[in-house]
C-alpha cells in the first residue's frame, strides 16, 4: 500500500471514531430540539394572538350590549353620560351578569349599572363645590407600591371630579402626628370634617404580611389593596372594599374592581334611602360648640337645641374633647335653614352666655 492510501485511510478512520460520532448525533439532537422549540414559540404566540382577538371581540359586544340596555336606565343626567361613557364601558365585564358565546347572549345587570351612577355630590354651602378630602396609605418601604402612588392620585382625582368634587388630598400621617383625639379614625374625621368635606375617601395598599400567608404559599408575594368611601352630612353609612393582589397582578386594576364595587354599593343605599320614602338623602348639619364650662351646662345646651330643632331631626354627638362639642341633625333642611332657627334662641335660655355655636 502506498504511503498515500495509508494516511488517507487514517485519516477516514479518525474522522469515523466513536467520539466525533457521538458529537455529530449531539449537534443533530441540538439542532433538532431548537427547531422543535421554535415552533412549539410561534405555535405560543399564535395562540396568543388568538386569545387576544377573542378577548378583544367579546369585550366589543359586551360594550354594545351595555350600549343598547342605555334605554332601561332612563334619562341620564350628562355627569351620568360621561361616567357610562368613561368608567362603564371601559369595564363592561363589571356591568354583565352572564355572557354566552353561542348565540351572542348578554344579560346586562342594569341594576348594577343603575346603582354605579347614583352618587354624586350635593351643593354645599353658599352654592360652593362639594369637596371631597382623600388620603393614600401606603408602606414607605415598599418600592413598588409607592411607584403606583402618582397614578393612584390621578386615577381618583379624574373619578371624583366627574361625580361633582373638589378634590383635596390629606396627609394623613401629617394630621396623626398631631392629633389630640383618643383614636387615629377620630383624629381624621375630625382633620376632614373641619375642612367641611362632603366625602372622605381613604385608600390604602401594601404587602401582606408574610404571617398572614398559608405556609403553602409563604414565598408568594401578595399585596392588600382597600378602599373606603365616607360620605359626611349624610344618612348614609360608610362602604369600604378591599382585596389581594398577587405579585404579577395589575394594581390598577385592582383599584378599578375595589372602586367599582364600592361606589355601587353606595349607589344602592342611596336609592334604598330614597324608597323608604325619605326623598332627598338627608344631609347632616353639624353644630359646633365651643366655650362650655362643664357637663351640666352641656346638658342644658343640648336640652335648648333639641328643643329648638324638635321639628328637624335628632340631634346627636359627634365630637366630644375638651376644646369642643359637635352635635350632628340628619335633615332635609340645609345649613342656613338650620341656622336661622338656631339664631332665634331665647336669650333668658338660663344656660349661660360663655358658650358659642356655629354651622358646618
Amino acid at each position: 500500500m502506498c504511503p498515500l492510501q495509508v494516511h488517507g485511510s487514517l485519516r477516514i478512520m479518525r474522522i469515523l471514531s466513536p467520539r466525533f460520532l457521538v458529537q455529530v448525533v449531539i449537534g443533530f439532537m441540538v439542532a433538532g430540539y431548537w427547531t422543535v422549540q421554535s415552533g412549539v414559540t410561534a405555535e405560543l404566540k399564535v395562540q396568543t394572538s388568538k386569545d387576544q382577538t377573542s378577548k378583544d371581540q367579546t369585550e366589543v359586544q359586551l360594550r354594545a350590549a351595555l350600549t343598547g340596555s342605555l334605554s332601561t336606565l332612563g334619562n341620564l343626567q350628562p355627569w351620568q353620560q360621561i361616567i357610562f361613557q368613561d368608567e362603564v364601558l371601559t369595564q363592561p365585564q363589571r356591568f354583565v351578569k352572564n355572557y354566552q358565546s353561542e348565540g351572542l347572549k348578554v344579560d346586562v345587570d342594569s341594576e348594577s349599572v343603575r346603582a354605579f351612577l347614583k352618587f354624586h355630590s350635593s351643593p354645599g354651602a353658599n352654592g360652593k363645590q362639594a369637596l371631597a378630602v382623600v388620603t393614600l396609605k401606603t408602606a414607605a418601604s415598599c418600592s413598588v407600591c409607592s411607584q403606583v402612588l402618582p397614578t393612584f392620585r390621578t386615577w381618583i382625582r379624574s373619578r371624583l371630579e366627574r361625580r361633582g368634587f373638589q378634590v383635596d388630598f390629606m396627609n394623613a400621617e401629617g394630621v396623626l402626628a398631631q392629633m389630640t383625639s383618643s383614636s387615629p379614625n377620630e383624629a381624621l374625621d375630625e382633620a376632614v370634617r373641619a375642612k367641611g368635606a362632603q366625602l372622605f375617601v381613604m385608600v390604602e395598599w401594601a404587602p401582606v404580611p408574610v404571617e398572614e400567608l398559608d405556609t403553602a404559599h409563604a414565598d408568594e408575594k401578595k399585596y392588600r389593596l382597600s378602599a373606603q368611601l365616607k360620605p359626611l352630612g349624610s344618612s348614609l353609612t360608610p362602604v369600604k372594599k378591599d382585596q389581594e393582589i398577587l405579585e404579577l397582578e395589575s394594581f390598577d386594576v385592582s383599584l378599578s374592581r375595589v372602586w367599582t364595587a364600592a361606589m355601587t354599593e353606595l349607589g344602592v343605599k342611596a336609592a334604598a334611602l330614597e324608597n323608604f320614602g325619605l326623598g332627598q338623602v338627608q344631609k347632616e348639619c353639624w353644630i359646633e360648640v365651643t366655650g362650655i364650662r362643664d357637663f351640666q351646662q352641656l346638658k342644658r345646651v343640648k336640652a335648648l337645641f333639641e328643643a329648638q330643632l324638635k321639628d328637624v331631626g335628632t340631634l346627636e354627638d359627634r365630637v366630644v374633647s375638651r376644646e369642643k362639642f359637635v352635635f350632628a341633625v340628619s335633615t332635609q333642611k340645609s345649613n342656613e335653614q338650620v341656622k336661622q332657627l338656631l339664631s332665634q334662641l331665647p336669650a333668658d335660655s338660663g344656660v349661660g352666655t360663655s358658650f358659642h355655636w356655629t354651622i358646618q
